[in-house]
């Protein structure tokens, strides 16, 4: 969907990127391969992007050579270059990109029929859909622009009050809306306490794949359990269409609760990439390294030296009892790390936000 026209012109036309693309094509005029990007120049600086707001985009091509001929002087314009892979595996094999992160990518298989689909939910997810419905709460469909716009209301407010950070503007939903309705492939899912929408997403249509985009609710009206009955609501539409995918998205393996559905629905589970030139280290996230502060050398204000000089990074203070001691009280457990990065402030006079590192700690 993310390299599909009507996503293209609906962020092209809102944030006037002009989109540019290369095909590789074999000595018998057959079509073998292809890469877009668009170029971007922002506060943030100049970059190249394969694609912007899209959770993939990955690069057709069968083979690296073919890759390295779709991007032939790209790399040598000097500019950032990112790009995000899903189904391809060959850009990994490129010595000048670098892997900044690693995602994770969410999908229900809708492989049974409904009733089957509903047993496989988890326990929670179940409970909360009957909680929503025991909360009186109905959860509306609809095609309409106008469903759109009340989306981007709640977007608004969540954006600003949980994450401090400014939504997309209006006319970046209008966009899509108007592109996509053209053959009926998109969908707001709103969830209401009587009249009031506490909770809505926007799921498009692309084959026969439904993908989960948008997602937001009131803060102060989750009890009632909206998010859920909202998520099995897009999972019956899909159904009902006869599609066979319900596509969540991607979110990074620190952030589990920034995917749609949060581990309640049955789903495949697969890779993601993300990858950037060597020279654009601005780029990549920083491969934090635990080290003890006992170790020689390496003390809680100095550089690890377990890392790459390309790449240093400071030490933790894991290795301090009142470190563990504050991370201990917060109750911190990840069950999949050997080692958590966890921020917490500690509770006396004058105290500062400490980075605190452990070991897989127990429940």
């Amino acid at each position: 969907m993310f390299v599909s026209p009507p996503w293209l012109e609906a962020i092209s036309r809102t944030y006037g990127f002009t989109p540019r693309a290369r095909i590789a094509i074999e000595s018998g005029g057959k079509p073998i391969g292809g890469f877009a990007w668009v170029h971007v120049v922002d506060v943030r600086g100049e970059r190249l992007c394969s694609l912007p707001f899209s959770d993939w985009a990955d690069p057709i091509a069968s083979d690296y050579s073919t890759w390295r001929a779709l991007t032939a002087g790209i790399f040598d314009e000097n500019t950032p270059l990112s790009l995000r892979c899903l189904h391809s595996a060959v850009p990994a094999q490129d010595p000048r990109l670098l892997q900044t992160e690693q995602l994770a990518w969410h999908g229900t298989q809708l492989d049974a029929p409904l009733p089957d689909i509903h047993r496989r939910l988890s326990p929670g997810a179940r409970r909360n859909i009957a909680a929503a419905s025991r909360n009186g709460l109905s959860v509306v469909t609809d095609t309409g622009v106008e469903a759109m716009r009340e989306f981007h209301r709640m977007q608004v407010l969540l954006r600003k009050h949980k994450y401090r950070m400014l939504a997309q503007p209006l006319e970046f939903f209008e966009n899509i809306w108007a592109r996509f309705r053209l053959a009926d492939a998109v969908v707001t899912i709103t969830a209401r306490a009587g009249s009031e929408p506490i909770a809505a997403a926007v799921f498009l249509q692309w084959n026969d794949t439904l993908h989960y985009k948008f997602g937001s609710s009131l803060q102060d009206r989750l009890q009632l359990r909206p998010n859920d009955a909202i998520y099995w609501a897009g999972i019956r539409w899909a159904a009902e269409r006869g599609l066979s995918l319900v596509d969540w998205g991607s979110a990074t393996s620190t952030n589990r609760g920034s995917c749609a559905s949060s581990a309640s629905t049955p789903r495949t589970r697969s890779g993601s990439s993300c990858f950037a030139p060597h020279r654009a280290q601005n780029l990549a996230s920083p491969m934090w390294t635990c080290c003890c502060a006992k170790s020689p050398g390496c003390s809680p204000t100095s550089r690890c030296p377990t890392t790459s000089p390309e790449r240093p990074v400071p030490c933790c203070t894991g290795c301090s009892a009142r470190s563990r001691d504050a991370l201990s009280r917060s109750r911190c457990s990840l069950g999949a790390a050997d080692r958590v990065w966890s921020y917490r402030r500690l509770r006396r006079r004058g105290s500062r936000l400490a980075r605190t590192c452990c070991s897989r700690p127990s429940r």
